[in-house]
């Protein structure tokens, strides 16, 4: 029987979070985090579009010259139903809400099976919410949240009572992971939960081992079945993987990206810290009361329970850590190697630190803790004190110094570092230096809002304590504690998640407005470094003005929020062969190849070198480009200035006029093998001119030598569908600028016909003279 306290319990979570998320849940904001912006919403906005004109939801046209979006994961979420009838944006922002509510929740109820009351229960359920606020905005993190606690309840319960239905639902977890989560985070949860069915074995002291293994077994039972019905969405993830730059892993510098910092800790004080050095991006901020409730849960003589979730702590800890020898060692094993970002095992260490401070909670009240609680407060006062002259001191001293510390800073600079730097103008790198002061000033002073509120729970937190060692006002106490920390949670964090209104963010641009008239596919110019030049470093910009320029400049996939054609993409999984074609004309995002925006030279040899490229962006079919830098207008015409923000950043719209259709019938055709590397290397060195293709063929193909004298129509173009007319007074090859991917099937004059690649990342259909009809479809890829 679900009991009435839990529905109390579920009405809080759900309370509490509608208030944290109310800005985009209840007043049209939407999350402006650049992983959003330019990645999850897009993603949702193309479903939900797809779903509107009828189009297909395998293949997006709109980015990367088409791609198969569903291959990263979250398209198969069951819960992505209300599309149909609420849209992206809702469903996105009620979806985040609930697996923050069902976090909480599930957490509650799995400490309320430990063996805690209904406060204490709830607390940890908070604390967990609190603890992965940082994921809440990112669905495919959020959708993580309650499976973890729900995962260790399932166990809770089998272990107590097996049954087969019990089996079952650790496989839909499974599951639903495969299907809804990061890739990331699944090695995560299942690690954590198969650790502690270990736990529970060895707790039994069966006399067998191969009892004490029952529990583990069935875990292993879980995930096998579990993996078996995601293997839809599992197969061609692992097939696009193999195309890309994680086919035989990463390397170990890309995969450690973003551990834990030693210096992270202080972010359990002062969650919003940051600096250009000794910080990373890391959230490791629990509440003021949590933080100090886990501490004290230390002192207490603990039960074999809080022993493992001090376990699975360290260990989450040692995994996460910079230099971590663990994550090397996974890194080498297969499955494994592909793992990236060690700071994601956290999400087991904030689970069990929420434990652990449910667990503070409640020894805290317990009359045998009365001289360790004197002892504690009387440490955590001293503690306090410390924190808040240093605080202070460090307040005056940053401010004082200032224009001494910045002016060593820029002699440092100038004198060591500069030689070695793209060499942009000084005043550049002033600037920057500037506003990494600044940072660390924002960070650290007391006068800042972020600063002043995690402390002034800190105090709060000492009085309550100290409050409760006088009286020993019991029911009192814990609802204040609870209460407290409800407050902590959305005073200190409604920061964290910036947000822009929805309809700001929708309302094209000038050259969105120009690009749906014209059409035509286009290219963004180094996107991320001209935003952090031309916005970042000489403004200081706040979010509003980043997405405004973003809206201008059209980084990747905002193609997907207008309905336009992007060359570029930003997903961790595209095809290597296209990636490489992109790094050399300025993509910030590709995974892959010589990248022009990492090249370190000066802006102005950027900018020639990618002038020089403008074949390759014939090829690729580039018709115009977005640049916040003036091209050569010999090369490239300008058809539009505007600008950018409320400080009228100056951006470029050109054409490339000689850029490729997107289906033509080629001229000269060279034939060589299969090859990636070799059909990269001639197809960006050989000067294939006009229509010249490079076909990649297996077998008896016919190369060509004169121009195309024929006629192509395209009569119907939709999501991964073409269906052209074609006219041709002798053999040729049809070229159609599209990727060519797994997945894709061709008819021609109604039979099944073979297609090869062209330009090392197009499709080539070889066609014999007279007329044809030609459909290309996609399919699941498997």
């Amino acid at each position: 029987m679900f009991k009435e306290t839990n529905f109390y319990a579920l009405g809080f979570f759900a309370a509490i979070t509608a208030v944290v998320l109310s800005p985009v849940l209840f007043f049209g904001d939407i999350f402006a985090g650049s992983d959003i912006t330019q990645g999850l919403y897009p993603f949702v906005n193309f479903i939900d579009s797809a779903i509107a004109e009828g189009n297909s939801l395998l293949w997006s046209g709109e980015v990367f010259a088409g791609f198969p979006l569903f291959i990263l994961g979250n398209f198969f979420n069951p819960f992505f139903a209300p599309l149909f009838l609420f849209g992206a944006f809702a469903v996105y922002h009620w979806l985040v809400f609930a697996n923050v509510v069902l976090a909480g929740f599930f957490t509650y109820l799995f400490i309320k099976k430990l063996g805690l009351q209904f406060w204490p229960a709830v607390f940890g359920g908070l604390t967990f919410v609190i603890a992965t606020y940082n994921w809440a905005a990112d669905l495919s993190l959020a959708s993580a949240l309650p499976v973890l606690p729900l995962f260790f309840l399932v166990i809770f319960y089998y272990n107590q009572k097996p049954a087969w239905w019990k089996v079952s639902l650790g496989s839909l977890l499974v599951a639903y992971s495969v299907y809804s989560v990061n890739f990331n985070l699944l090695p995560i949860l299942v690690v954590g939960v198969f650790l502690y069915s270990l736990f529970l074995g060895w707790q039994k002291k069966e006399k067998t081992l191969l009892r004490q293994l029952r529990l583990p077994l069935v875990v292993i039972l879980m995930v096998v079945f579990g993996i078996i019905l995601g293997l839809p969405q599992f197969l061609p993830t692992a097939l696009f993987s193999s195309l890309s730059a994680r086919a035989g892993g990463v390397s170990f510098q890309q995969a450690s990206v973003d551990s834990l910092e030693v210096l992270d800790i202080g972010k359990i004080v002062l969650p919003y810290t940051r600096a250009p050095m000794g910080f990373s991006s890391n959230f490791f901020y629990f509440g003021a009361l949590p933080s100090i409730l886990f501490i004290f849960s230390w002192f207490v003589k603990k039960s074999s329970i809080q022993k493992f979730f001090l376990f699975l702590l360290g260990l989450a800890l040692a995994v996460a850590i910079k230099f971590s020898p663990l994550f090397w060692l996974m890194s080498k094993l297969p499955l494994l190697d592909g793992l990236r970002v060690p700071g994601r095992w956290l999400f087991l260490a904030t689970f069990s630190i929420s434990i652990s401070a449910a667990f503070g909670l409640h020894y805290f009240l317990r009359d045998e803790n009365q001289e360790l609680r004197r002892f504690f407060l009387v440490f955590f006062r001293r503690i306090l004190a410390a924190l808040l002259f240093v605080l202070a001191a460090f307040s005056l001293m940053l401010v004082l110094l200032k224009e001494r510390s910045i002016s060593f800073l820029k002699d440092y600079f100038l004198e060591n570092k500069y030689e070695a730097s793209s060499q942009l103008p000084i005043e550049h790198y002033f600037s920057v230096i500037n506003n990494y002061y600044d940072q660390i000033v924002n960070s650290i002073t007391l006068w800042q809002p972020r600063v002043t509120l995690p402390i002034i729970f800190l105090v709060i937190s000492f009085f309550v304590l100290k409050f409760y060692q006088k009286t020993k006002l019991t029911s009192n106490f814990l609802v204040t504690v609870v209460a407290i920390t409800a407050l902590n949670f959305v005073s200190v964090l409604w920061f964290y998640h910036p947000t822009v209104s929805k309809a700001d963010f929708l309302q094209p641009s000038q050259t969105v407005e120009f690009l749906q008239e014209r059409g035509g596919r286009y290219l963004s110019f180094l996107p991320g470094f001209s935003e952090y030049q031309n916005l970042t470093v000489p403004y200081s910009p706040n979010i509003k003005d980043s997405i405004a320029f973003q809206k201008v400049l059209l980084p990747p996939n905002f193609s997907m929020l207008y309905g336009l054609s992007g060359a570029d993409y930003y997903n961790n999984l595209m095809s290597r062969r296209m990636s490489r074609m992109l790094a050399l004309v300025g993509s910030d995002r590709a995974t892959v190849g010589e990248k022009l925006s990492d090249e370190k030279i000066a802006l102005e040899e950027k900018v020639e070198m990618f002038e020089s490229r403008q074949r390759i962006l014939n090829i690729l079919g580039v018709r115009f480009i977005i640049s916040a830098y003036p091209l050569d207008e010999s090369k490239f015409i300008k058809v539009l200035e505007t600008s950018a923000t409320r400080f009228n950043i100056p951006v470029y719209l050109y054409e490339n006029q000689s850029a490729r259709p997107e289906v033509y019938l080629a001229d000269a055709s060279i034939i060589i093998r299969p090859s990636e590397e070799e059909g990269y290397n001639l197809t960006t060195m050989l000067d294939l001119k006009d229509r010249d293709v490079l076909v990649e063929c297996e077998g008896k193909c016919y190369s060509t030598t004169s121009r195309a004298r024929g006629k192509v129509e395209v009569l119907e173009k939709k999501n991964g569908f073409w269906k052209i007319a074609v006219d041709s007074p002798d053999e040729r090859w049809l070229v159609v600028s599209q990727n060519n991917l797994p997945g894709w099937s061709a008819v021609i004059d109604g039979e099944a016909a073979e297609f090869n690649t062209i330009n090392s990342v197009f499709i080539g259909l070889p066609l014999s003279a007279g007329q044809h009809q030609v459909e290309l479809k996609y399919h699941y890829p498997w």
